[in-house]
């Protein structure tokens, strides 16, 4: 990918409410076995990064704060949802592979279109 992976010392585990008190240590202290053999979810859940999002509501715009996957765990799950996918024989992509997303396309609209 030619990305950096974080350190061991920046993967850090606990309860993920954002509160230092929460951090039981990083990945490296945890136990020896995962000393640069973090497993990939826990990697793809230290790589996210907070976000600040508005949500467009019937009654009005909400601003959230939420967590954003990073460059390394979002090509990981991005690619993993392609590749099942192309591998699903009966899939919008298999099916129809020259087919691209109206204008504003959001999952909204891939759910409806993925019901119909």
């Amino acid at each position: 990918m030619g990305l950096q992976p974080l350190k061991d010392s920046e993967i850090l585990i606990g309860k993920f409410t954002g509160d230092p008190a929460d951090i039981i240590g990083s990945i490296d202290t945890i136990h020896p076995a995962f000393k640069e053999n973090c497993p990939l979810w826990t990697y793809v859940l230290a790589e996210t990064v907070k976000s600040d999002m508005v949500v467009h509501t019937s009654t009005g715009d909400i601003k959230k704060e939420t967590r954003k996957l990073g460059p390394i765990g979002g090509r990981i799950v991005a690619e993993t949802f392609v590749g099942i996918l192309l591998a699903d024989s009966s899939s919008y992509l298999t099916l129809d592979p020259l087919w691209k997303p109206a204008a504003k396309f959001g999952l909204r609209e891939l759910i409806a279109k993925a019901l119909s």
